[in-house]
């Protein structure tokens, strides 16, 4: 897509100067963070990341069908609306199959086994792993430790001291393992163990090969022969860290503080490399070596006639970081671990695939200065705090589907909120003793999950989608009711929608309510309840995504639909009422609750007429660099799904008068005007996270062909500058929209990569190499122009900005499972998804 940038700068610049003056205009949504704050308090940090964004701006701020695209329409229409008079309520524009599907075939997740606890490993202190023999051996402060395959936990197996390395190969059948002044030849069967004693001490590596067997020392290298150790070579000054024998002692390869050296006919020769400090080396196949350099992987290759050596950096398209303190390749000769000072890497040397580990999600410590990679495929990790296991697992989304979906019952709060989040005293309390509390967004995460449930249910027929989001949708009409009572007392009308209600039975959550402002106590049959005002535009953006699908998807009879149209009705009447803005108890419109043409349209020209018709910097600035855009999408969509589920021509005709009377139709095209979106530096992950819920019901209930042209085109602009960011709900929207290309197969990559643990671990990848610093978020937070893996940030949701380097809890915090179950029952109802047979 072919975009312009004429006077971009002025227009950032302007931006830039309009932020300074008015912070608000700049910030996510009054959504509330719960991505930083871990704590089981429920009080979230407000930078805006989280599934609840920020308390202290608005996330307001600021085309063609495809000619693959299989068009079902509820009505069953031959023909669709020509544009005269009203159109069919009943209209429903969907694509059931998209120009990109992706099937739902095995795939392979990785999964830690953490051996972080005394009783599975008495000693954490890890500083050497190796894998021999089918036994995983790990060496500490306090001795050997050794894991056989059908052990879960390490037992001890010597006490001879520090362990300082262990040979990759068996001598005499024996594994060899090398403490400072002996080296041990450990049987797990029989014979029994050898000890041999090195007078001299001052081990650092030992190895064996072809039935050689030697010791790299500070002063050389010694030989086990006749009983007794031979002294072989002397160091010449150089700081040995690491030894290989190779063609039994034909070759002594040393990784040295100076580079890789050859020993040869008990001589030195020159360094191979010597700009590169070597630590640790491994073979890697057949005269094929690895090693662990300070600024990358070293590869020495000797299978021809003259010997290679290449080095691959920390780079782009290459290792993820570099001080390298570990390495071991596997058995192919294929893959390398890597044990770097932050973090672990599994690195295929064809370069076609690499795993960064980093974080408690995976490791207990950052610093690993010792891997394995074992027999049974797992990947062996050690650190100061306890080794790590990680093992793969074959399977489809459909079994990743019910890891998730068995979490739900957790995140249900007062019967049918879905929480967003929620948190424990200590991140491996199991999920019983999860805590939920109230958060200002819950009518908006809700009906998200209701919309994903009934497109679940449209897809598989399973009841239990509908009875989770019949369960859930009790709670949104109560959201209406209970501020009602309040409202008629007063004389106004009802129709106002609650930010969120606490209950009498949810102890200190209802308690601590009556010394909090903007709350209000209400009884209502038979419990006594808190409902709190000042309404958002973002809740709205939920609501009206929630509804009209519930209403199309999972109500079973006439009657549960006009109940569900009844609600939404009444909220967009009380909109209407109130000059499109939102009217709290107080008369007063709510901080954010506005879609008013004062504030929508006003820079639609011009930023210099906006302001030469009297209206604010901040004003004009918001309208036209991304507020516009997103609330003129969301109320248009609003009044189109009201319309839909009552057929009551007034709200079709609120939408006219805000499209063309009030030029909306033009606000809502997203464009590189669009800061939000186009820079950044500006860009707000909240509202576009809150435009894909606009969108899907603008586009869903748009009877006019050409007009919804225009709405996937806008749509299309968005999703070009989302495509990078991998998002499954986005790709989701995008195929069930009508949209260009939905990048099938980066979405169901996504949903593979993202973990099934969903604590909130802190992840900092500061430390990366393979991804470049860009300009500051909108936070001054530190980002890079790609998104790693979802199993190599933190847990995300979908306002969050994926693109930030540090970020995260302490693991005490749990996310819902929302940001996967959404996407993945989007994308099966969209046929985004194909269902394995």
């Amino acid at each position: 897509m072919k975009r312009t940038r004429i006077k971009a700068g002025f227009r950032i610049l302007l931006w830039t100067l309009f932020c300074l003056a008015a912070l608000s205009a700049c910030s996510d949504g009054d959504n509330t963070s719960t991505d930083g704050d871990d704590a089981p308090d429920g009080d979230a940090e407000t930078d805006g990341d989280g599934p609840d964004g920020d308390t202290d701006g608005d996330s307001d701020t600021a085309d063609g069908d495809s000619e693959d695209a299989e068009v079902e329409d509820e009505a069953e229409s031959d023909e669709e609306w020509n544009g005269e008079g009203y159109p069919p309520p009943e209209f429903v524009f969907e694509v059931r199959t998209p120009p990109a599907q992706e099937a739902d075939t095995l795939f392979s997740q990785e999964f830690p086994d953490k051996f972080w606890t005394a009783d599975r490993l008495p000693s954490l202190d890890v500083r050497v792993l190796a894998a021999v023999n089918g036994m995983v051996y790990a060496g500490t402060p306090e001795g050997l430790y050794v894991k056989a395959p059908q052990q879960t936990e390490f037992i001890q197996g010597s006490s001879y001291g520090a362990v300082v390395d262990i040979a990759d190969q068996t001598y005499s059948g024996k594994t060899v393992v090398a403490f400072d002044a002996a080296v041990l030849l450990k049987s797990e069967t029989s014979p029994p163990d050898e000890l041999l004693e090195f007078p001299a001490g001052g081990i650092i590596a030992v190895s064996t090969d072809r039935g050689v067997l030697a010791v790299a020392t500070t002063g050389g290298v010694y030989v086990w022969k006749s009983e007794t150790w031979e002294f072989v070579l002397d160091s010449d000054g150089y700081a040995i860290r690491d030894m290989l024998l190779a063609n039994g002692e034909d070759y002594i390869y040393l990784a040295t503080d100076e580079g890789l050296v050859s020993l040869c006919d008990c001589a030195f020769q020159e360094p191979i490399i010597d700009e590169h400090p070597a630590r640790k080396l491994s073979r890697c196949g057949e005269n094929k070596y690895v090693l662990a350099l300070e600024d990358g992987l070293g590869m020495y290759d000797q299978t021809g006639e003259q010997s290679v050596y290449t080095m691959i950096p920390a780079e782009k398209e290459a290792l993820p970081t570099d001080d390298l303190l570990d390495v071991t390749c596997d058995e192919s000769g294929e893959e390398v671990l890597i044990g770097h000072a932050t973090g672990a890497t599994l690195y295929r040397l064809d370069g076609a695939h690499t795993d960064h580990y980093v974080s408690r999600r995976w490791i207990a410590d950052d610093r690993v200065p010792a891997v394995a990679l074992g027999a049974d495929g797992g990947r062996w990790l050690g650190t100061g705090a306890g080794a790590t296991r990680i093992h793969i697992e074959e399977r489809t989304l459909a079994e990743k589907e019910t890891v998730f979906d068995a979490t739900v019952p957790y995140f249900f709060r007062m019967d049918g909120f879905v929480a967003s989040d929620g948190g424990t005293a200590d991140p491996e309390d199991d999920w019983d003793a999860l805590e939920l509390h109230d958060k200002d967004n819950d009518g908006l995460w809700t009906q998200m999950m209701i919309g994903g449930w009934c497109f679940a249910y449209a897809a598989t027929g399973e009841e239990k989608y509908y009875q989770y989001a019949r369960k859930a949708m009790d709670n949104m009409f109560l959201q209406i009711d209970i501020p009602a009572v309040d409202f008629e007392a007063a004389g106004m009308n009802r129709g106002f929608i609650t930010r969120s209600l606490v209950r009498d039975d949810e102890g200190a959550v209802y308690s601590d309510k009556s010394t909090r402002d903007n709350w209000h106590p209400v009884t209502y049959e038979g419990h006594d309840y808190y409902w709190k005002d000042d309404t958002s535009s973002d809740e709205l953006a939920g609501h009206y995504f929630g509804f009209p699908v519930f209403y199309d998807l999972c109500a079973k009879t006439d009657e549960e639909r006009e109940e569900v149209a009844s609600y939404a009705a009444d909220l967009a009447r009380y909109i209407i009422e109130g000059d499109y803005v939102l009217i709290d108890l107080d008369g007063e419109r709510t901080f954010h609750g506005h879609w008013n043409p004062e504030t929508i349209s006003i820079a639609v020209d011009d930023m210099g007429v906006c302001m030469e018709n009297g209206y604010s910097l901040e004003a004009c600035a918001e309208a036209r660099y991304g507020g516009g855009w997103l609330n003129s999408l969301e109320i248009l969509g609003h009044m189109l799904a009201a319309y839909h589920m009552t057929g009551d021509e007034a709200f079709y005709d609120a939408y006219l008068y805000l499209a063309d009377d009030n030029r909306y139709s033009e606000v809502a095209m997203a464009s590189e005007e669009t800061l939000t979106i186009v820079n950044p530096s500006i860009a707000n992950h909240s509202d576009h996270e809150l435009a894909m819920l606009a969108y899907t019901t603008l586009i869903r209930y748009e009877a006019h062909p050409e007009r919804r042209a225009r709405w996937i085109e806008s749509l299309d602009f968005l999703y070009e500058y989302e495509r990078p960011e991998r998002n499954p709900w986005w790709a989701a929207v995008q195929a069930l929209s009508g949209g260009a290309d939905p990048a099938a197969a980066d979405a169901v990559r996504t949903l593979r990569e993202i973990p099934d643990d969903l604590r909130e671990w802190g992840v900092n990848n500061s430390h990366r190499k393979d991804a470049e610093l860009i300009a500051p978020d909108r936070f001054g937070d530190d980002q890079v122009d790609r998104v790693f893996p979802f199993d190599e940030i933190r847990t995300m949701w979908w306002n969050g900005n994926p693109y930030e380097l540090v970020t995260g809890g302490d693991g005490r915090g749990r996310q819902a499972p929302t940001a996967w179950l959404l996407p993945y029952y989007m994308g099966l109802y969209s046929g985004l998804i194909v269902p394995a047979e």
